[in-house]
């Protein structure tokens, strides 16, 4: 392992010396030399590599052999990707560098002095799990993001739309909805983008769930599979029925604002204080009216807060799945409408196929599961 990641430390440092126009033999006998660019600068990756493998061997000899394995594996990994790391870096902007130094603060320092006790109308609100929660949405978000900072305009039509939807499923609908109202014969590409990417958000808020509730995953999470299901399904068909066409991704917004944190955990203790007093006052039954608005443009506040009542017992499960399948439903039919009024006929009246029918498909789980 140690030599594997050594050999990958050296080759990596061969390629930038055979620029110069040596052969590898050359470049291994003749003694370094300053280079004649001013401002050159000369790589320390052999030498970091080498003090790594060293906490290697003595990771082995104390025992650590799993320790090992995993260092020596990742630094050979590492040193492999040197290149394409040195271009995924050099893709990276100041607005790019500036939202890793955001969610530093989101995680890292805000999170850990919020207190972790309940305030406000019948003690919903906990600073310390809302910003949690807010924590968790940014880091899946940001993972999105990066997939497309290293992708870009390369993203095929069904990575587009996974990206999509990892980042923001709506963003992506408003995104693609303009563009077919600019260029009318991306109709058919940008139904299958949105639908692919609304099986994301719902994959999507399946995991965050089994995060928060897994122990009532049994009985949250069955519903929402079928609508997962159903928009997989319709998603092939337009992904086929589309198949000659290829996509170019919009530029995606930076996932890290802190103002976009503010604003979801904003939402989300409304959310959590509305369905608390839906429930106190009103009954349960309420409850669907209070998940049809909220999950009409964000699905991600209701379900965690009636998962979040269901894994704390304030919720019956039934009444919960029920919640979570009508908010997906009407974000369905949000997306629905917003192709409507911001994109072309075209685009609409499939993306209208499309999310409709899984929509009936959530709807037939609610009455089967």
């Amino acid at each position: 392992m140690a030599a594997l990641a050594l050999f990958s430390g050296r080759r990596a440092e061969m390629d930038m010396v055979g620029s110069s126009g040596l052969t590898a033999g050359e470049a291994l006998s003749t003694p370094p030399v300053t280079t004649a660019t001013p401002n050159a600068e000369r790589g320390i990756t052999t030498e970091i590599a080498l003090l790594v493998m060293y906490g290697v061997g003595a990771a082995l000899a104390l025992g650590h052999t799993a320790l090992a394995v995993v260092l020596g594996a990742t630094t050979a990994l590492l040193l492999h990707w040197k290149e394409p790391l040195h271009r995924f870096v050099a893709s990276l902007g100041a607005r790019d560098l500036a939202m890793i130094m955001r969610f530093a603060l989101i995680a890292l320092v805000i999170l850990p002095i919020l207190p972790d006790q309940g305030y406000g109308p019948f003690g919903a609100l906990n600073p310390f799990r809302i910003w949690r929660l807010v924590v968790l949405i940014v880091a899946i978000s940001i993972g999105g993001y990066v997939v497309y900072k290293w992708l870009g305009a390369r993203a095929g039509t069904l990575l587009g739309g996974v990206i999509g939807g990892v980042i923001s499923s709506t963003a992506t609908t408003v995104s693609y909805a303009r563009r077919t109202r600019a260029e009318p014969a991306l109709a058919g590409l940008g139904a299958t983008v949105v639908t692919v990417a609304s099986a994301v958000s719902i994959a999507r808020v399946m995991v965050l769930l089994a995060v928060i509730a897994p122990g009532q995953r049994g009985a949250l999470l069955p519903p929402l599979a079928w609508l997962l299901g159903a928009l997989l399904l319709l998603a092939l068909f337009a992904l086929w029925r589309s198949r000659a066409a290829t996509v170019v991704m919009p530029e995606q917004n930076n996932p890290a604002e802190l103002g976009s944190a503010l604003w979801f955990a904003g939402l989300f203790a409304l959310i959590t204080v509305s369905v608390s007093a839906t429930l106190a006052y009103l009954g349960s039954g309420a409850l669907i009216a209070v998940a049809a608005l909220s999950g009409l443009t964000d699905l991600d506040a209701i379900a965690l807060s009636v998962g979040r009542l269901a894994a704390q017992g304030g919720l019956g499960l039934p009444q919960a799945a029920q919640a979570l399948v009508v908010a997906a439903i009407a974000n369905q039919i949000f997306k629905a409408g917003t192709v409507l009024v911001l994109g072309s006929w075209a685009m609409a009246w499939r993306t209208a196929v499309y999310l409709g029918l899984a929509a009936m498909v959530a709807g037939l789980a609610l009455i089967l599961v």
